[in-house]
């Protein structure tokens, strides 16, 4: 109550937190603070998470040599026991397994990726029951799924960069770390639209410029709608890489003069989803690269 200044971890979750939904039991308070409220977004150590430099991936690449993430793809494919298949959609979930994290989600939208030959590699620890669903669920199709209970870096690392699609389906998060990982290595979050996800993750709509997949906010989804976010991200195989200025990593606060536009069409190697965040301190603060747009695509030189 007097304190000079109130900060939280994202914009989006400093008005959640005035919410009833978000605010357990303090939204009042909060409320009547708003004008003293501010959300801070978190950041990432662009040293240790960088794929051209990364000594854990099996290959480094950068934006200029996408091609060679694929090269971790069936690195990983091959080492999980998955159908090694370049052209397979990969998607990662690197979690605590709990509701809170949208586990309960993912296991619920397993059948359809499964019907729809999405390969599922998950490594985390959590709940016990949730822990065991997920390891029912690779010994039914250890083909298509791969789970790994617990926490390893370097495992880590690897995931993330090998993954087409990277899962973070909270039901809240204050900010939230790993969808940015993901778009540092060109990995696609699929997300919920909340807290720092929300502020970081934009979805393809009406021509605007995006970098990766929402579901809504404050859900309580079933099958049918987790598996429908990644049917669209299935048939979404961009042929052009693209830059957004006003929609990037990091919000309208962090953004850098953007010089010139030039409009570049790139071939997606093996079929797969061709997006990568570039390097914040290389092209301008907050830029990042976008997902496909089928009328003009667009990168900083």
């Amino acid at each position: 109550m007097f304190a000079d200044r109130l900060s939280t971890v994202s914009p989006r979750y400093a008005y959640e937190i005035t919410t009833p939904e978000g605010g357990a039991g303090m939204q009042g308070v909060l409320l009547e603070r708003r004008e003293r409220l501010s959300g801070i977004l978190n950041g990432i150590d662009e040293t240790v998470w960088d794929p051209q430099t990364d000594p854990l991936i099996s290959a480094n690449y950068g934006i200029h040599d996408l091609g060679r993430k694929v090269e971790n793809k069936t690195r990983m494919q091959q080492e999980l026991g998955l159908t090694v298949d370049p052209n397979r959609m990969l998607a990662v979930m690197i979690s605590r397994l709990t509701n809170q994290k949208g586990a309960d989600l993912v296991l619920q939208a397993l059948p359809k990726m499964r019907e729809l030959g999405i390969q599922l590699a998950l490594l985390g620890s959590g709940d016990a029951h949730l822990q065991d669903a997920f390891r029912k669920a690779a010994e039914e199709a250890p083909d298509q799924v791969a789970v790994c209970i617990g926490y390893d870096e370097r495992l880590a690392h690897r995931l993330i960069g090998a993954g087409d699609l990277i899962l973070v389906p909270s039901r809240f998060e204050p900010c939230g770390l790993t969808q940015m990982y993901g778009l540092r290595y060109g990995t696609l979050p699929l997300v919920c639209k909340v807290g720092g996800l929300a502020d970081t993750v934009t979805e393809y709509l009406d021509g605007q410029p995006s970098n990766g997949f929402c579901l809504p906010g404050w859900p309580d989804l079933g099958p049918d709608r987790c598996a429908g976010a990644r049917c669209r991200a299935v048939v979404a195989r961009p042929q052009r890489l693209g830059v957004a200025d006003a929609h990037g990593h990091g919000g309208p606060a962090r953004l850098g003069a953007v010089r010139r536009r030039v409009p570049v069409a790139l071939p997606a190697p093996a079929g797969r989803v061709a997006v990568i965040l570039s390097s914040p301190r290389r092209v301008a603060p907050g830029v990042c690269v976008t997902l496909f747009l089928p009328r003009a695509a667009w990168r900083l030189p």
